[in-house]
């Protein structure tokens, strides 16, 4: 991230004109854009996430799915901002992070299925900013390199690992995704189950092998469901 100016934000609202009003989806990028540095105030970043999440519809009021999608992918994107990094800062109570992940199947409910076509690929068009990060969320999102070594592929922690529960919450949430009736949310939920195929393996083959039971091969996910079901994803 630049040099840029930093400044404060004192509540939800000033957070949702500094993430979403813009028209350049690389505002952040300019030299001159202002910078909230999240890392003093974890605690109130979760928060916002988590109200995000959990009251997405409210956007669609004020701005275009474009920002909206340009807007969320800069929130979760951990090469973009650092407020992912927020969900699993100690300094927030457990209880707040965990209910932050689990507002993200609220967000695929509420924004992505309603408001996006019920169709597989929207991640590959490059126009549709929020195609894109329906797609993408899980792939930008860091927490799945928190609590392994991606080098030797051994588990650190415990079920009692603050860390190892955000991100069993994390799969629950990917879970959760994939009940919405909805092509592109599920096609996001197995890209994302895919690329956490490492870090809980018997999981995601038991999420996505009682999705496999529900459709047939001629259905678009079929085939993406498979490989999903390998951690073959990209």
């Amino acid at each position: 991230m630049p040099n840029i100016e930093e400044f404060q934000i004192n509540s939800f609202e000033e957070w949702v004109v500094h993430v979403f009003d813009h028209d350049d989806p690389d505002w952040h990028w300019e030299t001159d854009a202002k910078w909230w540095d999240s890392d003093k105030h974890p605690e109130a970043s979760v928060a916002y996430m988590t109200q995000l999440f959990e009251e997405p519809e409210a956007l669609l009021e004020r701005f275009t799915l474009d920002q909206i999608g340009a807007g969320i992918n800069f929130v979760v994107s951990s090469g973009l901002s650092e407020f992912a990094f927020d969900i699993c800062d100690q300094r927030v109570p457990q209880e707040d992070t965990i209910r932050c992940i689990h507002a993200m199947p609220t967000l695929y409910r509420k924004l992505f299925a309603r408001h996006l076509p019920n169709e597989a690929g929207l991640g590959a068009r490059g126009d549709d900013k929020c195609g894109y990060i329906c797609f993408m969320f899980w792939d930008v999102f860091p927490m799945s390199w928190r609590t392994t070594n991606w080098l030797s592929r051994n588990p650190v922690g415990d079920s009692r690992d603050p860390q190892v529960q955000a991100e069993n919450a994390c799969v629950d949430a990917m879970i959760d995704t994939l009940q919405i009736d909805h092509l592109a949310c599920q096609e996001a939920a197995l890209h994302g189950l895919g690329h956490w195929h490492n870090h809980d393996p018997q999981r995601v083959k038991r999420a996505i092998d009682a999705y496999l039971r529900t459709i047939d091969r001629k259905h678009p996910l079929y085939d993406c469901a498979k490989r999903a079901r390998r951690g073959s994803v990209q």
